[in-house]
C-alpha cells in the first residue's frame, strides 16, 4: 500500500494529477459532510440563530433607552430654563 501511494505521488503526467484532484475532492466533501453533522449534533446553527435574535433585541432596547435619555435631557433643560428665568 505504501508503495502504491509513493508511486502515485511520485508519478508525473495526467494520471497523478487526476488522482490528486480526486483525493482533494473527496477530502473537501468529507469535510463539508462532517462539518454539517457536527453543527447539527451540537445544535450550533440554532445557538447562532438565537444569539443573532438576542443581538437584535438588545439593539432595539439600546435605541429605546437613547430615546428616553434624550427626552429626560430635554425635560431637564426646560426645567433649568424656567428656573433661570424666574431668578
Amino acid at each position: 500500500m505504501k508503495n502504491i501511494l509513493l508511486q502515485a505521488a511520485a508519478g508525473t503526467g495526467i494520471g497523478s494529477l487526476v488522482y490528486f484532484t480526486i483525493v482533494i475532492a473527496v477530502i473537501v466533501v468529507l469535510f463539508v459532510v462532517f462539518r454539517n453533522l457536527i453543527l447539527w449534533y451540537y445544535k450550533l446553527d440554532v445557538i447562532v440563530s438565537n444569539q443573532q435574535k438576542q443581538i437584535e433585541q438588545n439593539n432595539k432596547i439600546i435605541d429605546q433607552q437613547g430615546i428616553i435619555i434624550d427626552g429626560l435631557v430635554a425635560i431637564k433643560n426646560s426645567v433649568e430654563g424656567k428656573i433661570t428665568e424666574g431668578i
